[in-house]
């Protein structure tokens, strides 16, 4: 994989070192056994690009064959996986699936994710912080990636009671 950046040479080569798979994989919780790494970073990939926004910004975009499929959010290894990573690799993150799919006009309109806009009968085992991906009932692709902001059971009680609340905050 040869590492380009879009960004000044100098701050590429400090960069550089700071992208080893197993800091990717810890920070998106990978089991080391799985094949889910290769396939996000394929080794025998093309052109795996940098691109650093400017000041006072420190958001780093990994793009591979030109295509986003990794962010950088804090410029210290918090790696997260884009939509168009996610349509490379489906299985990255937890899925949480929306009732209907006029909802996805929100989600990708970027409104974080709220209780009623979820179907709740299918919601994986997630902690609070934990990234999830958004799907519409029908289609595998996910259409938007967030941060839970409740633990999956605290979900599920208050979806059973009330039915409201934030359960996303869609980045």
């Amino acid at each position: 994989r040869r590492l380009l950046s879009r960004a000044n040479p100098t701050a590429l080569t400090a960069h550089c070192a700071s992208l080893p798979c197993r800091s990717v994989e810890k920070s998106l919780q990978l089991d080391p056994s799985s094949d889910l790494l290769e396939q996000l970073l394929p080794a025998k990939a093309g052109d795996l690009e940098l691109a650093k926004l400017p000041a006072p910004s420190r958001l780093v975009i990994y793009l591979l064959d030109g295509l986003p499929i990794l962010l950088d959010t804090s410029g210290k290894g918090d790696y997260v996986p884009t939509v168009m990573g996610l349509w490379t690799c489906p299985g990255l993150l937890p899925v949480v699936l929306l009732k209907h799919w006029q909802v996805s006009h929100y989600i990708v309109g970027g409104a974080d994710l709220m209780l009623p806009g979820v179907d709740t009968s299918c919601l994986p085992d997630f902690q609070k912080g934990d990234l999830l991906a958004v799907c519409v009932p029908g289609n595998p692709a996910p259409v938007a990636i967030g941060a839970a902001v409740m633990h999956s059971s605290a979900a599920a009680q208050q979806a059973a009671g009330q039915g409201k609340g934030k359960l996303l905050e869609v980045m």
